[in-house]
């Protein structure tokens, strides 16, 4: 998880450095797309095999097993990061912090419960068994 996070700030940075001497419109949706790509990649790779076999063993289909999953992804995290360090003024970067903190684990389980219709103790077996296997992944 430490080189997760090390490798996105690498992009983040590679991006913002990339971006500062172009065009601002083109140029740096660019960078934004290709980081957004970059990290989708970085944290999906591997992963599928395990989706796989999750879906089987939860009777679910593959994208709603995948869909959990990314409810919970440090994706997410990393996406709020990028999103705050591009504030460029003191009152967004103040209306952007205050959007940071998810709801809670039990809130968001439940709201996935309610959307489709799995049981809650389902997805919360499903999210245990995917983060031992992802922490147990060499890195």
């Amino acid at each position: 998880m430490k080189k997760l996070i090390s490798l996105l700030f690498i992009i983040l940075a590679v991006s913002s450095a990339s971006c500062r001497n172009k065009d601002e419109t083109g140029d740096k949706r660019l960078e934004d797309a290709k980081s957004k790509y970059l990290m989708e990649v970085i944290l999906r790779n591997g992963s599928d095999d395990f989706i796989s076999l999750l879906s089987i063993k939860y009777g679910l289909k593959a994208e709603l097993t995948r869909k959990i999953i990314d409810e919970f992804n440090p994706q997410d995290l990393s996406q709020r990061i990028l999103t705050l360090s591009k504030a460029k003024t003191v009152e967004e970067f103040e209306r952007l912090k205050e959007n940071f903190n998810s709801p809670s684990v039990e809130e968001r389980i439940n709201n996935i419960s309610a959307e489709t219709n799995v049981d809650p103790a389902k997805i919360a077996s499903l999210l245990i068994d995917y983060k031992i296997w992802y922490d147990a992944k060499p890195d």
